[in-house]
């Protein structure tokens, strides 16, 4: 079984080289596609390039999240039945290693959706940060300890010769039975303030530009580009995260990423006679 990780980045360059290092321990090749970073993100990924990192594509196209069927598509030959597919950001690093936990997937499961834990800044995090305009030396994963887990989302598909991934759509065409099971990943899209202020200008300039909205439809409600409002928590309000494989999870308000049962059951049907190849 492989892993292959289709990674879309646009000026990540403060995270982009620790992002490829621990994903290049589990993930067996990794196709990057920028968008045309001007923060030497691009030059960084090409630097690393070795037989597991790919620097495929770089274009100035607005961000959809279909781009990711174009890398998909183009170097698919590699893979075989039963390999593993990845939509990967440079933000998000695994708790759960991906090798083993998807080797446990029963055969019958086809997509494995990720327990989104996601990091904020609190003040007391901020006051480790020396200078909010530049990069700390230390690695946020460190720093970054205040979490909320209420979300989920796509993020492995089990590869088949037949699979069809049409272009302008995000995932695949009846990709699958959902594992119920759930892989964690850690989301810091907030690291200092300089980074969360571009970062919130870069997003209200893509929606300017085209951007049809992300799978939480979140790019649309950014306003402005106070990162303060954006990023900073009060720590009483978050976990805190002791780096001992616990994550608390609000179970409740997770969305109902399994579906109902007759949808499953119809899923079921189709791909086991071959209506859905």
């Amino acid at each position: 079984m492989k892993i292959f990780s289709i990674l879309c980045v646009k000026n990540e360059g403060d995270i982009i080289e620790e992002c490829l290092r621990k994903a290049s321990a589990w993930s067996d090749r990794i196709f990057v596609y920028d968008g045309a970073s001007t923060d030497g993100t691009w030059e960084k990924v090409q630097a690393m390039a070795n037989s597991h990192i790919v620097p495929a594509r770089r274009d100035d196209r607005v961000w959809n999240d279909w781009l990711r069927a174009e890398i998909f598509e183009e170097f698919r030959h590699e893979a075989k039945d039963g390999d593993w597919w990845c939509r990967l950001d440079a933000d998000e690093f695994y708790i759960d290693d991906p090798k083993v936990f998807l080797t446990s997937v029963h055969r019958l499961h086809h997509a494995v959706w990720g327990l989104y834990i996601e990091y904020y800044l609190t003040e007391e995090t901020l006051a480790r940060i020396p200078d909010w305009n530049a990069k700390p030396a230390e690695s946020p994963l460190e720093y970054l300890r205040y979490y909320w887990c209420d979300y989920c989302e796509p993020r492995f598909f089990r590869y088949r010769d037949g699979l069809k991934w049409h272009p302008r759509d995000s995932a695949p065409t009846h990709m699958g039975l959902v594992s119920p099971k759930l892989i964690r990943f850690r989301h810091l899209p907030y690291r200092f303030p300089k980074q969360i202020q571009h970062r919130l200008r870069q997003r209200m300039q893509s929606v300017a530009d085209g951007h049809q909205g992300d799978v939480r439809g979140g790019w649309h409600k950014i306003v402005d580009d106070d990162w303060r409002k954006k990023a900073v928590r009060p720590a009483s309000e978050l976990h805190f995260d002791a780096h001992d494989g616990n994550i608390e999870v609000q179970w409740e308000k997770l969305p109902y990423y399994l579906g109902p049962w007759w949808r499953r059951a119809i899923q079921y049907t189709c791909h086991s006679l071959g209506i859905w190849a």
